[in-house]
C-alpha cells in the first residue's frame, strides 16, 4: 500500500524517535507534533490546569513539507493515566470519515489511528496534518511528552513496496503536556522571613511563621510535580542561623514546596530557623533542578526582605531607654507567666510608610516583640522630639501601629473601629465609643489606654491583648 504512514504498536520509551536500521539510507520521511487548547492553537507545548473536570487536548501530527511520502496510519502513547476518552480524529485534507481512533484493548493511553483508504486518497501528504483531539481529567500536576510512531502504510504494517523503510522518522522539538504548571523558571518567597526572637538555654524561639520557597514557572504557578529539590538559604553578615539545630541551611521541595520549619503563629512553632547574633539581615534562597522528560536543568535564587535578630530577654517588666542618639524608650508590662516580652529598634527604613507621612521628621520607630501574652506598652517621647515636631502645640503625637491584624482606628473622631494593621494604622483611644471588649472587661484590640504629658515629654500608654506577630509602632 503506497502513501501511507502510521505510528508503533508497542512502545517502551518515552522518546519518540524511530531509528533506520543499520546501514539504510538516510530517512526521506519527516514529521513533527505539536499540542494546544483548542482545534487553532497548536504549538511545541501547551500548559493546562489541574483538575478533576473533564478537559480537551489536541495533539497534531504533521507531515514536514520536505517529506516525499504521505503517511497513512499512526500510535499515540499518551503515557499518563489521566483517564483519556473520546478520541476523535480531524485533517488537513478533510478526509476524516476515512479516519479512526481507538484506544488499545490493554492500554487505554495508547491511540491507534488507522484509514480505510486502498490506497493513498485518505493519506496525509506532505505539508499536511492529522489532530487528535482526546478528553482527559488530571486532579494533580504532571507532564506528558507523548510517544508517536508514524507509518506509511494504512493498516501499520512493516511491510513496504518500494523496499524502503516505511517509518516516519520524527524531528524535534517534541510535543509536550504540562498540566498545572509549565517547567520550572523561578524561585519566590512564600512566606517572607520575619523577626526572630530569642534563644536561651531553655527558650528556642523559631523564625515563625516558618519560611517557605516556592518553584515556580513562568507564569507564577507552582510547579508541584517537579522532583524533589533542594533549597538553600544564606544570609548577610553573621546571624548564627541554624535550622532545626543544623548549621547546613537547606530543606527538599515537596510538591514544589521547601519549607524551613513547623508550626504556625496561633499553636506556635516547633521546629525552624533559629539565631544566635543580634542585628539586621537579609535572607536569600537558591536552588537547582535537574533536566527531566520535557524540562532543562536550571538555577534561582531570590532576595527576602530584611529581617531582625533580637535576643535581649528582660525579667517582669522591662523599661529600656533606646542606643545613644535617640529620644524614645519604652516601658513594657507583660501579664503572661511565661515568655518575658522582648525589646528591640529598627530604623526607619526597616517600617512601610503606611501611616501619616507628616511624622517624617520622628527619629527612629520602635519594634516591640511581644507576641503570646496580653501587656501594656508605654512609650515616652522627650521634649526634644517633641519640639522636632511640625505640629508642636498640638495634643499629643498620635501613635501608629504596624501588626499582622486589625486593630481599633478611629472611624469618625468620636467612634472607632477595626481596621488591618499590616500596613500601619492610627491606634484610637480604648475609650472611644465603638471599642468591643473581652469578658474579662478588656478590649478586644489594640488601643490606646492613656496619653498624658510629664515636664513636656509625651507619654502612650497602650493596650497589647495576646495576638502573634510583632507589632511595630512609631
Amino acid at each position: 500500500m503506497t502513501g501511507l504512514v502510521a505510528l508503533a504498536a508497542s512502545l517502551t520509551t518515552a522518546v519518540g524517535l524511530v531509528a533506520a536500521p543499520a546501514g539504510a539510507s538516510p530517512s526521506t520521511k519527516w514529521f513533527t507534533d505539536t499540542v494546544g487548547s483548542s482545534s487553532t492553537s497548536s504549538a511545541p507545548t501547551v500548559v493546562l490546569p489541574a483538575s478533576s473536570t473533564t478537559q480537551t487536548v489536541y495533539l497534531r501530527v504533521n507531515n514536514a513539507t520536505d517529506s516525499n511520502q504521505s503517511f497513512g496510519s499512526a500510535d499515540v502513547d499518551l503515557l499518563k493515566p489521566w483517564s483519556w476518552a473520546n478520541p476523535h480524529v480531524t485533517t488537513s485534507t478533510g478526509s476524516d470519515a476515512h479516519w479512526t481512533a481507538t484506544f488499545d484493548a490493554a492500554n487505554n493511553h495508547l491511540v491507534h489511528l488507522r484509514n480505510n483508504g486502498n490506497g493513498s486518497q485518505a493519506a496525509i501528504p506532505p505539508g499536511g496534518y492529522l489532530q487528535l483531539q482526546v478528553d482527559f481529567n488530571a486532579p494533580v500536576g504532571g507532564i506528558d511528552v507523548p510517544t508517536l510512531v508514524v507509518k506509511q502504510s494504512n493498516d501499520f504494517s512493516d511491510s513496504s513496496t518500494r523496499g524502503t523503510s516505511n517509518v516516519f522518522t520524527q524531528r524535534t522539538p517534541l510535543a509536550t503536556i504540562y498540566v498545572g504548571s509549565g517547567p520550572p523558571a523561578q524561585l519566590v518567597y512564600g512566606q517572607q522571613p520575619t523577626d526572630v526572637q530569642v534563644t536561651t538555654a531553655t527558650d528556642t524561639h523559631y523564625m515563625c511563621p516558618p519560611v517557605t520557597a516556592l518553584v515556580e514557572d513562568s507564569q507564577g504557578n507552582v510547579v508541584t510535580w517537579l522532583p524533589a529539590t533542594t533549597v538553600t538559604l544564606s544570609s548577610t553578615g553573621s546571624p548564627g542561623l541554624k535550622l532545626n539545630g543544623s548549621t547546613t541551611l537547606s530543606a527538599a521541595t515537596a510538591s514544589g514546596m521547601a519549607t524551613f520549619g513547623a508550626g504556625n503563629t496561633t499553636a506556635g512553632c516547633t521546629a525552624g530557623l533559629t539565631a544566635s547574633a543580634q542585628g539586621s539581615y537579609a535572607l536569600t534562597a537558591s536552588t537547582t533542578w535537574a533536566a527531566g522528560t520535557g524540562f532543562a536543568s536550571g538555577s534561582a535564587s531570590t532576595s527576602a526582605v530584611d529581617y531582625n535578630v533580637f535576643l535581649t530577654p528582660c525579667a517582669g517588666n522591662c523599661n529600656v531607654d533606646v542606643p545613644p542618639g535617640h529620644d524614645t524608650n519604652a516601658n513594657i508590662v507583660g501579664t503572661g507567666t511565661t515568655t518575658d516580652p522582648l525589646l528591640g529598634f529598627i530604623s526607619a527604613a526597616s517600617l512601610p510608610s503606611g501611616c501619616d507621612p507628616s511624622l517624617a521628621s520622628r527619629p527612629e520607630q520602635t519594634n516591640l516583640l511581644l507576641a503570646r501574652h496580653d501587656k501594656t506598652v508605654t512609650i515616652a517621647w522627650s521634649k526634644k522630639v517633641t519640639n522636632l515636631d511640625p505640629r508642636n502645640g498640638t495634643p499629643f503625637w498620635p501613635v501608629c501601629i504596624q501588626a499582622p491584624y486589625k486593630v481599633y482606628v478611629n472611624d469618625t473622631p468620636t467612634h472607632a473601629a477595626l481596621a488591618d494593621a499590616t500596613n500601619g494604622a492610627m491606634l484610637a483611644p480604648c475609650s472611644t465609643a465603638g471599642v468591643g471588649h473581652r469578658a474579662d472587661g478588656q478590649p478586644d484590640a489594640p488601643c490606646i489606654l492613656n496619653l498624658f504629658k510629664n515636664a513636656a515629654s509625651e507619654h502612650a500608654v497602650l493596650w497589647l491583648p495576646n495576638q502573634p506577630g510583632d507589632p511595630h509602632f512609631i
